[in-house]
C-alpha cells in the first residue's frame, strides 16, 4: 500500500484553490473585496465593487390621487386597525360622518357606511385600541354659539372586525367648550377649553381624550374604561412652557416606548413651532425635556393632527401658515437619536384655507390623506410613500 504524506495533500488542495480563484495564498485575500495583486481586503479589484450599505429613502409610490370626489367631503381622517386601512370624513354642514375601508392601492375595499354622529357634528378624530375603531368628535347645539355652553365633546366606538362596522359604545355631552373663533368672551368658566379637534389615544389600557385650552395654559385630559365610563377628569398645565398670549395648537398624542408625548404647535398667532412634549406616566404633568421638531424664526407651524411611532421613527403631519391659508407637510424624525429630522415632504402644492390632513403608517408605507380645497372643491386626496 502506498502511503501519501498528508502535507502533500494539503499542498495540492491549496494549489488547486489558488488556480481556481486567482488569489494569492494569503488568508486575507478571500472574499469579494480581495485585490488579486495585493491581497488587501480594503482594495477592491475592478471586477468586484465594495458592498456598500445604502440608506433607505422615502419614495412616492402613489402620486396624488382623488380617492373620493364630491362637493361635501371635508375633515378626512385615516387609521389602521390591525393593518386594515380605514378613512372617515364629515359631510359639509355637519349632517353625518362616513367611513370606508381601503385597499393599500387606495381602491375601496368596502362600501361607504354612515357612522354615528350627534346633533350637528363637525370635527372628528379617529383612534384605535388595537381591535376596535373609536373616535372623539365635536357637536354643536342649537343654542347661541357665542357662549361656552353650545359646543360639546362626544365619543363613539365601532367593532370593525366584520364586513359591516357595528356601533358598540357612545359617550355624549362629556364636556362643553368655548367657541374657537371668539377669544374675547367675558363670561367663561375656570380653565375654559376648546372641544373642537379633540385628541384621542388608547394608552395604558385607557381611552384618553385631550382638549386644548381656549384661553391660558391649562389643557384638559379625560380617561375612560372600555365601556366609556369616566375614570379621571383632570388638567395639564403647560406653564412655564407657554405663557402670556402663547397657546397650544391642534395636536396629537403618541406612545413612544410606553411614554406618551404631546405633539403640537406652541406659540402665538404669528409665530409658533412644533414641539414634542413628554408627559408623566399619569399624564398630569410635563416630564422631561421639551424637544423642538419644526422651528423657523418668523414662521407659524401648527396643526399636528396625526403622530405615529413605528420602528424608531416618529411621523407627524403639520401645517405652515401662509398669507392665503396653510401648506401641509409630512415630517419624520429619529426618535432614537433625540428626534433628529430624517425627512420633510410638502404634500400639498397649494395653500388652502383651514384644511385638514391625516397620516397613517403600515410597515414601510406612509399614507397621507387631505382635502383638496376648502374654498371650492372638497375632493379627498391621498398619496402613498414607501421606504426604498
Amino acid at each position: 500500500m502506498v502511503k501519501v504524506n498528508p502535507a502533500l495533500i494539503c499542498f495540492f488542495i491549496l494549489f488547486t484553490f489558488a488556480l481556481l480563484f486567482g488569489c494569492s495564498g494569503s488568508p486575507s485575500c478571500i472574499g469579494v473585496n480581495c485585490d488579486k495583486n495585493t491581497g488587501d481586503i480594503n482594495s477592491a479589484s475592478p471586477e468586484f465593487e465594495p458592498v456598500v450599505k445604502t440608506e433607505l429613502k422615502l419614495t412616492q409610490i402613489i402620486p396624488e390621487t382623488i380617492v373620493f370626489s364630491g362637493s361635501n367631503y371635508f375633515r378626512p381622517e385615516i387609521i389602521a386597525v390591525e393593518d386594515r386601512l380605514f378613512v372617515a370624513w364629515a359631510i359639509k354642514g355637519g349632517s353625518k360622518y362616513q367611513l370606508v375601508e381601503l385597499n393599500e392601492d387606495l381602491s375601496p375595499k368596502s362600501e361607504v357606511f354612515d357612522i354615528y354622529n350627534y346633533r350637528t357634528s363637525i370635527d372628528i378624530r379617529l383612534a384605535t385600541d388595537g381591535i376596535n375603531l373609536w373616535y372623539a368628535f365635536q357637536s354643536l347645539s342649537d343654542q347661541d354659539e357665542s357662549d361656552c355652553n353650545s359646543i360639546f365633546l362626544e365619543m363613539a366606538k365601532y367593532d370593525v372586525s366584520g364586513n359591516t362596522p357595528s356601533l358598540t359604545n357612545t359617550k355624549l355631552d362629556i364636556a362643553a367648550g368655548c367657541p374657537f373663533g371668539n377669544r374675547t368672551l367675558k363670561n367663561y368658566p375656570k380653565n375654559p377649553e376648546l372641544v373642537d379637534d379633540p385628541t384621542p389615544i388608547f394608552y395604558d389600557k385607557k381611552y384618553v381624550v385631550l382638549t386644548r385650552a381656549w384661553k391660558g395654559t391649562v389643557q384638559h385630559i379625560r380617561t375612560f374604561d372600555k365601556n366609556f365610563d369616566l375614570l379621571e377628569d383632570f388638567t395639564l398645565d403647560l406653564n412655564p412652557i407657554i405663557t402670556g398670549n402663547e397657546f397650544l395648537s391642534q395636536n396629537a398624542l403618541v406612545d413612544i416606548e410606553e411614554k406618551l408625548y404631546l405633539i403640537g404647535g406652541l406659540g402665538t398667532l404669528a409665530d409658533s413651532s412644533i414641539y414634542a412634549i413628554p408627559l408623566s406616566g399619569d399624564l398630569h404633568s410635563v416630564s422631561g425635556e421639551v424637544i423642538p421638531l419644526v422651528k423657523e424664526a418668523g414662521q407659524k407651524f401648527t396643526k399636528t393632527t396625526s403622530a405615529k411611532y413605528v420602528e424608531g421613527k416618529l411621523y407627524i403631519n403639520y401645517a405652515k401658515s401662509t398669507d392665503e391659508g396653510q401648506l401641509h407637510y409630512l415630517g419624520i424624525f429619529d426618535a432614537e437619536n433625540n428626534f433628529a429630522p430624517l425627512d420633510q415632504i410638502q404634500f400639498q402644492d397649494k395653500s388652502v384655507n383651514a384644511n385638514h390632513s391625516s397620516i397613517e403608517v403600515i410597515g414601510d408605507k406612509v399614507f397621507v390623506l387631505y382635502q383638496e380645497d376648502q374654498k371650492n372643491n372638497y375632493n379627498l386626496l391621498m398619496q402613498v410613500f414607501e421606504w426604498k
